[in-house]
């Protein structure tokens, strides 16, 4: 689903990804991670998307998803 055509759907899954990194940081930045290599655009922004709060509260690792994914 992560790389499924439709905007509604790759933004959902980055809420949800977004969702378990509240409570689960470390899983959540995992999976961000292993999706980085040979990501399309499209999964750069839904990394961006799924990290974007904790990276707003300055967590190292969500930021340097965020660079990474850029």
């Amino acid at each position: 689903m992560k790389d499924d055509p439709s905007l509604y759907v790759r933004r959902s899954v980055a809420n949800h990804i977004g969702d378990i990194a509240k409570n689960h940081p470390s899983l959540a930045f995992d999976l961000c991670q292993s999706w980085l290599k040979g990501a399309s655009p499209e999964r750069k922004w839904l990394i961006r998307h799924a990290v974007r709060h904790p990276a707003k509260h300055a967590h190292p690792t969500a930021l340097r998803l965020r660079r990474l994914a850029a």
